[in-house]
């Protein structure tokens, strides 16, 4: 048995091992957060210079009415291309006929995680994004089974080249394999 004193002293040892642990992780969830700060802003530069650079080509296409290619690097794999012929992400490309994004999701919605650029003549991702929202692994593929969304590049690989192209009186963008 320990006698008073062991355990008074004890007691404190235990104490300031629970707040060092209690402090230690609260650093390490602070240095997560300030990580997640830098590189989500990180992100957000690397889809606005890739955005820049499809505008600087579709504008081009645009003039000349030349088939063209751009390689792409998305900031990370997963991420998406797409245009909204209407019916805009919130706050972007007011007064405009179309609106070509780059976005961290399928939905556009985080506006700290996208970017947008309006165009004064209609512009389309030339693709069709079919995502599996089945209940069963193993079923068998019916329509009823897939959600469908018009007008989306899923970016699934660190470069991506696209082919840029006039199609009547609209801009398409498509990816190649």
């Amino acid at each position: 048995m320990l006698n008073k004193k062991g355990m008074k002293f004890l007691g404190e040892h235990i104490i300031n091992l629970v707040i060092t642990v209690i402090i230690l992780v609260f650093l390490i969830y602070l240095v997560v957060k300030v990580y997640g700060i830098f590189t989500q802003g990180n992100e957000l530069e690397k889809a606005v210079i890739q955005l820049e650079k499809i505008v600087e080509v579709v504008n081009k296409v645009k003039e000349t009415e030349e088939e063209s290619k751009v390689e792409i690097f998305p900031p990370k794999i997963g991420w998406s291309l797409m245009t909204f012929p209407f019916d805009f992400p919130e706050a972007e490309c007011r007064g405009k006929v179309s609106c070509l994004c780059i976005c961290e999701d399928l939905e556009c919605s985080n506006p700290k995680a996208r970017k947008c650029e309006g165009f004064s003549f209609e512009i389309r991702v030339d693709e069709v994004y079919r995502k599996y929202v089945g209940s069963l692994p193993y079923a068998i593929p019916t329509e009823s089974n897939y959600e469908v969304f018009n007008e989306i590049l899923i970016l699934k690989k660190p470069a991506h080249e696209l082919k840029i192209f006039k199609e009547g009186d609209i801009i398409k963008i498509k990816g190649l394999e």
